[in-house]
């Protein structure tokens, strides 16, 4: 008989390739099994990021769309305030004509 040839009794079953194999192949599939799980984790952590992000989003619009109207209001308020100063300057110098109209029809 061969030398090389060993039978099964003989040969370390903790050396054999196949053994060697199936132990590598395990270790990859439980890494990746990780990965996965992590990979998971992290697509549930970003969606709760998006939603409270997109959440905030929503609120400070909302808070600009109120600062945009009150300012709107500020400054309708800015602009009618010149005419009504001209309305109370026409309004001062017609009651000093009419006063010193009168003021020389009667005097």
């Amino acid at each position: 008989m061969n030398e090389n040839i060993k039978t099964v009794k003989e040969y370390d079953m903790e050396n054999c390739p196949i053994r060697i194999i199936a132990k590598n192949n395990t270790d990859k599939i439980e890494r990746l099994t990780e990965k996965v799980e992590n990979l998971e984790e992290n697509k549930e952590n970003s969606n709760m990021t998006i939603a409270l992000m997109s959440q905030k989003l929503d609120t400070f619009i909302d808070a600009q769309k109120e600062a945009m109207i009150k300012l709107n209001i500020k400054i309708d308020e800015l602009m009618s305030k010149p005419s009504k100063r001209w309305e109370a300057i026409i309004a001062a110098i017609t009651s000093a004509v009419v006063v010193y109209l009168a003021t020389q029809i009667v005097g």
